[in-house]
């Protein structure tokens, strides 16, 4: 038996400018709530009455403590908020510059339950509970120059960021797994790009 959830609100404003200008933006907010729930339950129908029946006065181990030989559940909470900001200047109509920046702040919440109880390697299980943050402000800078009809030259530097987690590993012997990977951290990049861009015959 398995089975999950997933609810999330997000919201994004944008204010932007309109028209031809000398200087065009773009301004928001973005927010996101979403929680996750993952139930996985395996049973073995029959399993406690077969080891009773095959070991009835106790000679052997007396682990066997039902037909559930896996039980898990797991909730996880992420939420974010971030305001950024992209400012144009168009220095000509064939040369704009453009430069972004971008704050979020993050709080991600892991809560699970792992467990063999039929077999009961591990006493009653384990139920690791974590938290983790991060906030940090990334730029944009973007330049462009239309040169011809139909092309363009381009020139972008930018930062990105992609946010950690959890990982559904068991840690419950004889599977167990080390706990460092219970989690994996967000990492970063930053972006370097140049190229053109233009349309086969144009300049003909």
């Amino acid at each position: 038996m398995q089975g999950g959830s997933s609810v999330a609100h997000t919201l994004d404003l944008r204010l932007a400018s309109q028209g031809e200008n000398t200087l065009d933006y773009v301004v928001g907010l973005y927010y996101i709530d979403q929680d996750l729930l993952s139930v996985q339950q395996n049973i073995l129908r029959g399993f406690k009455r077969w080891w009773d029946a095959a070991d009835p006065i106790g000679l052997g181990p007396d682990f066997a403590n039902g037909d559930v030989d896996f039980d898990y559940r797991r909730s996880e909470s992420y939420r974010e908020y971030a305001a950024f900001g992209e400012l144009t200047w168009n220095l000509t109509d064939a040369f704009p510059l453009t430069g972004g920046l971008r704050y979020f702040d993050n709080k991600f919440e892991n809560d699970t339950y792992l467990a063999l109880p039929a077999l009961d390697w591990n006493g009653p299980g384990v139920n690791p509970f974590f938290v983790t943050e991060a906030d940090d402000l990334l730029f944009k800078l973007n330049g462009s120059w239309k040169f011809a009809d139909g092309y363009l030259a381009y020139a972008t530097v930018a930062e990105g960021y992609r946010r950690g987690g959890a990982n559904a590993v068991p840690m419950v012997n004889p599977f167990g797994n080390l706990p460092d990977y219970l989690t994996y951290d967000s990492d970063t990049a930053t972006n370097y790009e140049i190229g053109i861009k233009g349309q086969a015959g144009a300049m003909q």
